[in-house]
């Protein structure tokens, strides 16, 4: 949930250069991140975080986060209806059916 609420120390971020979604991306030291938003490692080390900020497997990693919220959202509807939007902008990213979706 803190990646959909947005206080990961990770966060994920839309990428307005090509319509999807990546994260932001964290140097652990100590058990915490040593950066955070707007100081985004993921978008500039490829590396990192498996290369989500390069589009890297999004199909899969974000998959996790994916069937997670759906099986939340399965015993709790309210949390399902709360969080649907953010739920299908990760769907669209690895998934968009729509070619006249402007994201």
């Amino acid at each position: 949930e803190v990646w959909l609420l947005g206080s990961a120390e990770a966060p994920f971020l839309y990428d307005l250069s090509w319509g999807g979604v990546v994260s932001c991306g964290c140097y652990y030291s100590n058990g915490s991140c040593e950066n955070t938003y707007p100081n985004c490692p993921g978008l500039s080390d490829q590396g990192l975080n498996f290369g989500a900020g390069f589009y890297n497997d999004h199909h899969f990693h974000y998959s996790y986060h994916i069937y997670a919220a759906t099986a939340v959202a399965y015993f709790d509807n309210d949390w399902g209806r709360d969080n649907f939007e953010k739920i299908l902008m990760l769907v669209r990213d690895i998934a968009n059916p729509s070619l006249e979706d402007p994201y």
